[in-house]
C-alpha cells in the first residue's frame, strides 16, 4: 500500500466520525468512538480465525486467511 492510499484509508475512516464543524472536544470523543470500532474489528477477526484454524483443514484455513486479509486490508 502506498502513502496517497494510506491517506485515503484514514481519510475514508474518518468521515464516518468528524466534518469540518467538529470541534476539539467532538472530535477527542469521535476519535475515541474510532478506536474501539478498530479494536471491535480487529477482535473480532481474530476470534473468527482462531475457530476456522480449529474447524478447517490446512489448506482451506489458508484459503479462508487470506480471504479474511484481502476483505479486511
Amino acid at each position: 500500500m502506498n502513502t496517497t492510499e494510506r491517506i485515503e484509508v484514514v481519510n475514508s475512516f474518518f468521515d464516518d466520525f468528524v466534518t469540518s464543524t467538529t470541534n476539539l472536544k467532538e472530535f477527542v470523543v469521535k476519535y475515541d468512538q474510532a478506536l474501539k470500532r478498530i479494536f471491535r474489528i480487529v477482535n473480532d477477526n481474530e476470534i473468527l480465525l482462531k475457530h476456522a484454524a480449529k474447524v478447517y483443514t490446512r489448506n482451506i484455513f489458508n484459503k479462508f486467511k487470506n480471504e479474511m486479509s484481502e476483505v479486511f486490508h
